[in-house]
């Protein structure tokens, strides 16, 4: 019998591929497409060298609490890395497919997908200074 989270992980993981296949062969017609679209299936943690060398470039900036905004946040990958590691994480994202994606991976490991929403970065819906990091 399947549980619930595994059933959610097999539909994000359909999302992903049917999200990165259209991108990655359809619009971008790239002959590796197969390996990028499977590379983003774990691709929150394809992001962790990144997060590494920005703490040592600013000196640990995603401790717990702090507050990041990720703008054009994709299918999550920055969003859900940050929140795991305990950052008060909120995106923005144009794309009703790449929120669809988030939405759920949210639902899976207990994350608010409220701080996910959809929207451009020419208007943003936060205050100057209410983050302590951007991240586009």
């Amino acid at each position: 019998m399947e549980t619930h989270s595994n059933a959610i992980t097999k539909e994000i993981n359909k999302l992903l591929r049917d999200y990165y296949t259209d991108y990655y062969r359809d619009q971008l017609a790239l002959p590796d497409w197969s390996c990028r679209v499977e590379s983003r299936i774990t691709e929150e943690d394809t992001v962790l060298p990144f997060i590494i060398q920005l703490e040592a470039w600013f000196n640990e900036i995603f401790t717990a609490n702090k507050k990041v905004l990720v703008v054009g946040g994709g299918t999550g990958r920055e969003f859900i890395a940050l929140s795991q590691m305990g950052c008060d994480v909120h995106a923005i994202e144009p794309n009703p497919e790449a929120i669809k994606i988030t939405s759920l991976k949210s639902q899976r490991l207990g994350v608010d997908p409220a701080r996910f929403m959809q929207g451009f970065s020419e208007a943003l819906p936060y205050k100057n200074g209410s983050f302590d990091f951007v991240w586009c």
